[in-house]
């Protein structure tokens, strides 16, 4: 389904130019920065997340405990795939 949006003219002078530099569709190029600024703000928001995380110690230390027992779950005994 195809919607129109308005953008400014230098967003569509720029979306017209790395189309035509990618040789892809303009629609990917949005398409693409959606999902990288979806990814950005994810990171963001985990980061913010941590950071509160660890401004409370008894909840860090638990953050802590759990990683280590996911650390020991890597020395596991199985050999790696040859």
């Amino acid at each position: 389904m195809s919607k129109l949006i308005r953008v400014s003219e230098e967003s569509f002078v720029k979306l017209n130019t790395m189309a035509r530099k990618l040789g892809i569709s303009k629609q990917e190029i949005i398409d693409e920065a959606l999902e990288k600024l979806e990814h950005v703000n994810l990171m963001k928001q985990a980061n913010e997340a941590y950071a509160r995380l660890r401004q409370n110690p008894e909840e860090w230390r638990e953050e802590e405990l759990e990683r280590d027992l996911w650390e020991s779950a890597l020395g596991d005994g199985l050999k790696d795939a040859e």
